[in-house]
């Protein structure tokens, strides 16, 4: 029995990419903020920082604004 050839090629989303900026920024929240604030305003500025990312990466992916740029001339690898 063959098994296919062919493979799947994963890609990380715009927004899977923000989720894993907003899990990577939780310990520096948490850090700076539960010592000072406590717990909940802590849990409250991560659940905003949430909002803000995810807010910002569709607002960006909305308004097409996220696709990649053109290599300036010159640049294109062309001769």
């Amino acid at each position: 029995m063959e098994r296919g050839t062919g493979r799947r090629r994963e890609r990380l989303t715009p927004m899977m990419i923000a989720g894993l900026v907003w899990l990577c920024s939780l310990p520096l929240v948490f850090w700076l903020l539960v010592p000072r604030l406590g717990l909940g305003p802590a849990a409250a500025a991560a659940l905003g920082l949430l909002v803000l990312v995810g807010g910002l990466c569709w607002g960006l992916c909305t308004t097409n604004d996220a696709r990649p740029a053109s290599p300036p001339d010159g640049m294109s690898g062309a001769p």
